[in-house]
C-alpha cells in the first residue's frame, strides 16, 4: 500500500470516508471501496450516478459498532433512553434498511 500511495497509483483518505466516492464522481479515482451505506447515500439520496459492486463475502469483513454510557454523562437518562433505542424494533428496522445485521 506504502508503494501505491508513494507512487499515486491509490490514494488513501485524509479527511472522511465521503472523500473516496467524491473522487470517483471528479474521475480523479477509478474506483473506491466504501460502507455500503455511504453508497446508498451517494445514489440513493444525493442521486449521484454511481455503480455498487458487492464484496464477495469470503473477501469482506464485517465491522461491530459499539455504543455505552460514559460513566459521568452529563444526561444520564437520555443516554440511557439512546441506548434502549439503539435495540428497539424501529432502531433495528432502520438498520435493516441501510443494510445493517441486526443486534444479537
Amino acid at each position: 500500500m506504502k508503494t501505491k500511495v508513494a507512487n499515486g497509483t491509490t490514494f488513501l483518505i485524509h479527511i472522511h470516508h465521503r472523500q473516496s466516492p467524491l473522487r470517483v464522481l471528479e474521475g480523479r479515482s477509478d474506483a473506491a471501496p466504501v460502507w455500503s451505506t455511504e453508497a446508498y447515500f451517494q445514489e440513493k439520496i444525493l442521486h449521484h450516478p454511481i455503480e455498487t459492486i458487492a464484496i464477495p463475502a469470503d473477501q469482506n469483513s464485517t465491522a461491530t459498532y459499539t455504543a455505552a454510557r460514559m460513566k459521568d454523562a452529563p444526561h444520564v437518562q437520555a443516554s440511557k433512553d439512546f441506548i434502549a433505542f439503539l435495540g428497539s424494533p424501529a432502531a433495528q428496522a432502520i438498520y435493516r434498511r441501510y443494510g445493517f445485521q441486526p443486534v444479537d
